[in-house]
């Protein structure tokens, strides 16, 4: 070998040995760098699962108050209703009281009027049945006194009487 190869034998080791460092030194660099992205990307992760659970937590809260607000609304809104209920309820069960009265007051005046109908009524019996005696008492000394008394038909004096001549009796 000449003097004229071992430059260029120099030369390629020297290039082999960079080429060699480089590749060593761009593995490294390489490694470094996947590491770097998959620590990054670990931060990333846990960093979004930190905000998605701050987002949860407050989308928790929002729901809770919400849900607070619409309760308590409703629960208004039921003793509102609850409140009309009531006074309708009092409305009608004072209307209802003042007809009952109303009906009772009534029933007792019919009551009353049925009480002296029925005393009436007895009255007139009995003023019929005396007439009756009356009337046969009547019938009995005319016909020992040897006395004609006028027919139904006829009137107090002789004349006929109104229900004869109409027809009615």
């Amino acid at each position: 070998m000449s003097a004229a190869d071992d430059p260029l034998r120099a030369a390629h080791a020297a290039a082999d040995r960079l080429t060699d460092t480089l590749t060593t030194q761009l593995r490294e660099t390489l490694d470094a760098a996947q590491r770097s992205a998959a620590q990054l990307r670990t931060q990333v992760e846990a960093e979004a699962i930190r905000q998605a659970a701050e987002i949860r937590l407050a989308a928790d809260e929002d729901a809770a108050r919400i849900r607070r607000g619409a309760e308590a609304r409703a629960a208004e809104y039921l003793r509102d209703a609850h409140q009309r209920v009531d006074a309708f309820t009092q409305g009608r069960v004072a209307r209802l009281s003042e007809l009952t009265d109303e009906l009772l007051a009534g029933a007792q005046e019919v009551r009353g009027r049925l009480n002296e109908a029925g005393d009436v009524a007895e009255r007139l019996r009995d003023l019929i049945d005396t007439l009756g005696v009356v009337g046969q008492v009547a019938a009995h000394e005319a016909r020992d006194a040897g006395l004609t008394l006028p027919s139904i038909d006829e009137g107090a004096f002789g004349s006929p009487s109104p229900r004869s001549t109409t027809g009615q009796g």
